[in-house]
């Protein structure tokens, strides 16, 4: 982990006490059988014994207000065909600062108070409340990407978080000449010589924009 940029994100004593507690809460309600929760949720992703609920048993899972971990797992076990959930229109994007940046960058969500550029710019410490609102906003946006679309939720965010990450980085938006090793050949395939997002994209156009970084929040669960 020594080479992630982010080291301030990495936490690693706190990474080891949520495993922890995973290991205690699947041992002592689920008998060490982590398979036993698809079992009870009974194929609900929402409600109160539905999959998501299930999994704010957990410490590393019910942090998180909008349960991007949550979500984040729920994406992975659809994708791969693991689980077919009976209200899956119900899924929810997973909102991590990869996402923030692109949504930020493409004018797919615009702050109209400039007092709140510097948060988004680098200044740490913004308000818990700014940032769960923020991730909120492009949730929303997320959800009509898709729509407009006509792809899944967990499908768009596979794609654009593999953009976020490999594309539209936090040193620089690579808007025209794109490193495809650095993306999974699903998402590579995509994207020849530019971001897919570069004839639109407001970060591409107009210098300002690239200013727009994630808010730095000290907290791990996003």
């Amino acid at each position: 982990m020594t080479e992630y940029p982010k080291q301030e994100r990495v936490r690693a004593s706190e990474r080891a006490k949520l495993l922890r507690n995973v290991g205690k809460v699947i041992q002592e309600k689920w008998n060490s059988d982590a398979g036993q929760i698809l079992s009870d949720c009974n194929g609900q992703l929402t409600g109160d014994q539905g999959f998501l609920a299930l999994l704010d048993e957990f410490d590393a899972f019910s942090a998180d207000p909008l349960r991007k971990k949550s979500q984040v797992l729920a994406h992975d076990l659809l994708r791969e065909g693991s689980i077919n959930f009976v209200d899956e229109e119900k899924i929810a994007p997973a909102i991590d600062y990869h996402i923030i940046r692109s949504y930020l960058r493409t004018g797919r969500v615009i702050p109209k108070d400039t007092s709140l550029n510097p948060f988004l710019a680098g200044h740490p410490n913004p308000r818990p409340r700014l940032v769960n609102k923020l991730r909120e906003t492009v949730a929303q946006a997320a959800e009509l990407t898709a729509f407009y679309a006509g792809i899944s939720v967990p499908d768009l965010n596979y794609v654009e978080w593999q953009i976020g990450r490999a594309i539209c980085t936090a040193k620089n938006p690579c808007c025209t000449h794109v490193e495809r090793s650095g993306m999974p050949n699903d998402v590579a395939n995509l994207v020849e010589h530019a971001c897919p997002y570069a004839n639109f994209c407001e970060a591409h156009l107009i210098d300002e924009y690239q200013m727009y970084q994630e808010p730095v929040f000290d907290k791990g669960f996003y």
